[in-house]
């Protein structure tokens, strides 16, 4: 069987599940240098900047997820990142 690469110019992608990290890790193997990665998401309603106590239970199960992720694309050398605050949050990743 033959494989063939494709390589994205850009991806989209929601950072809400536990398998965010991972399916990023993927992701960065799949864009092309200079490429661009775009996740929603990111801010969870201004959560993931609030103490843990003034966050509403609802809000929590995905919070850590999504705080646990931003510090992962924050200490990814192979990317350079901008937050932007717009919904609920949007991070563009460019592949350096």
């Amino acid at each position: 069987m033959r494989m063939t690469i494709v390589e994205f110019s850009i991806l989209l992608s929601s950072t809400q599940t536990k398998l965010a990290i991972k399916s990023t890790m993927r992701m960065l193997e799949l864009v092309k240098v200079g490429g661009i990665v775009v996740y929603d998401n990111t801010l969870w309603f201004g959560t993931v900047a609030m103490l843990e106590e003034c966050v509403k239970e609802t809000m929590k199960p995905n919070r850590h997820y999504i705080i646990e992720f931003n510090k992962f694309l924050a200490s990814d050398t192979r990317v350079q990142i901008s937050q932007v605050p717009i919904g609920d949050g949007i991070t563009i990743c460019w592949l350096l």
